[in-house]
């Protein structure tokens, strides 16, 4: 026996199926049934309720209740979709801000002012390949120079029974050491204007054994044809006043590419032993400390008094061999 109930809309019956325990599974009958069994396609008249919006009873309190959490879910799920696509446009843009940052680093020419020292550094470590590529300029460029001098302490150990050169000790400036100068100097950020600006990112230590070894071979790497002297500043014969002694040349160099001929700056230091283990250990001493002020008024006093005493050494020994040279001499 049918009941003349209207059916339910086909989405109301798909609604209701969806909301039946799994662990009592029904029937749907299209033609309506009674034998008390619950339907989900038209109301029935035993008293036993439907899963539909409404039933027999007239309470339809439970499904009004349980549509409006599955609502409420459904508006919440909507909700944090919203944000996720929010963030990850967000995370997008950004990344295509910092992208774009990297691109026209060259273009913009950014000032040092206008960036922290973090910034600056994680700009030019992301263009990394200009960077790379001048930094392994560089270092051709002290390969070079290294040769020149390795090439002269051979020759002149002929004619002095002796090496005049110590040691040769070559170094790439740090990017932190370059990005600290570029700021001292206001130089705008980019690869042009550190290899313009910066003469001393490629560096070389020549350690001798006496005064006039330095004169001497600095003299002869000079007169080489390849070699072009930008500056000098003798701090031997005039030191700096916290006790610095040392002979700087600013040359260019060129260095042969693959496809090309690129000269480069090299910054030649020429010390004595002495020279060397002073300023060696003062910069360990001084490097990144925060010393009070009267404490360093004492130590600088204290440095410039060794300094004073490693010049005096250095002047005594070569007083020395050049006496034990006269003799050789006379004899």
């Amino acid at each position: 026996m049918h009941n003349n109930s209207a059916p339910h809309s086909d989405a109301q019956n798909a609604a209701n199926i969806g909301s039946q325990s799994t662990e009592h599974p029904v029937t749907v009958n299209t033609t309506g049934n009674t034998t008390g069994t619950p339907h989900t396609g038209f109301t029935n008249t035993t008293g036993i309720p439907s899963t539909d919006s409404t039933n027999a009873t007239g309470d339809p309190s439970k499904d009004t209740t349980s549509d409006e959490s599955r609502r409420a879910q459904a508006v919440a799920e909507i909700a944090a979709a919203k944000n996720a696509i929010r963030t990850a446009r967000m995370a997008a843009a950004e990344a295509d801000a910092v992208s774009k940052a990297v691109i026209n680093l060259n273009d913009k020419r950014l000032q040092l002012s206008e960036l922290s020292t973090d910034a600056a550094l994680e700009l030019l470590r992301v263009n990394t390949m200009p960077y790379q590529k001048l930094m392994t300029y560089y270092r051709c460029a002290i390969m070079e120079v290294e040769t020149k001098f390795k090439v002269l302490n051979e020759e002149l150990s002929l004619s002095y029974e002796r090496n005049p050169i110590e040691s040769i000790k070559g170094r790439i400036k740090t990017p932190e050491s370059i990005f600290r100068k570029m700021r001292q100097k206001d130089i705008p950020v980019s690869i042009e204007t550190v290899e313009e600006h910066i003469n001393d990112i490629a560096g070389i230590r020549i350690i001798c054994s006496f005064i006039d070894d330095i004169y001497t071979i600095a003299e002869s790497f000079l007169m080489q044809d390849d070699v072009t002297l930008i500056a000098i500043k003798d701090y031997i014969k005039n030191p700096k006043p916290g006790g610095y002694r040392s002979l700087h040349l600013i040359i260019s160099i060129p260095i042969f590419l693959q496809n090309e001929k690129r000269n480069m700056k090299v910054e030649v230091q020429l010390r004595t032993i002495a020279m060397d283990f002073w300023a060696s250990l003062e910069h360990k001493i001084r490097y990144k400390k925060h010393i009070p002020e009267n404490e360093a008024a004492l130590l600088a006093r204290e440095l410039l008094e060794c300094a004073d005493q490693s010049a005096a050494l250095d002047e005594k020994m070569q007083v020395i061999k050049n006496r034990l040279k006269h003799l050789g001499e006379t004899t």
